[in-house]
């Protein structure tokens, strides 16, 4: 297998209680940009969450070839525009089962060897993936900056 590329994801969440299905973070949809894998297929390789607030919640990272047209605001809940669903390409999930804690006010989720294959990204922007986050359960922050997150993606034609 060839070297990943990593992405960081580093949104600003509300310091107000989550619910269950709810659109995570400002910003959304978030953009992630590989310009090296230009009209490549993509494998997600691995993900790593890092929860500053140990609240040890899932999240469901859904991905899109462009930039999906519905609104998706901070604290919603999630529906899919009818326009996005063509848009959707994929899914990865980190339940809290994943969760460790590393220290006092301090947990890590991380999935490695994952090979999902995601899609070609392409759309209005090669190298580029949309992508929405949706929380799994009640989460309260403490602070804005209390979630970050890593993804490594492969490109798939060179595997």
């Amino acid at each position: 297998m060839g070297m990943g590329q990593a992405v960081e994801w580093s949104p600003t969440v509300n310091t107000a209680v989550y619910a269950d299905g709810q659109v995570l973070g400002t910003g959304n949809p978030y953009t992630l940009k590989m310009p090296e894998f230009a009209g490549a297929s993509m494998i997600l390789q691995s993900v790593l969450v890092r929860d500053r607030a140990n609240q040890k919640i899932g999240i469901d990272f859904l991905f899109f070839t462009e930039t999906p047209t519905g609104t998706y605001t901070d604290r919603t809940a999630f529906v899919i525009a009818d326009a996005d669903r063509s848009r959707y390409i994929g899914k990865f999930s980190i339940i809290a089962a994943d969760y460790t804690t590393l220290a006092t006010g301090f947990a890590e989720a991380t999935k490695d060897q994952i090979a999902k294959a995601i899609a070609k990204a392409s759309g209005e922007t090669a190298g580029v993936l949309r992508m929405i986050a949706i929380i799994r359960g009640a989460a309260d922050y403490v602070a804005a900056t209390d979630l970050s997150a890593r993804f490594t993606f492969l490109n798939g034609d060179r595997q």
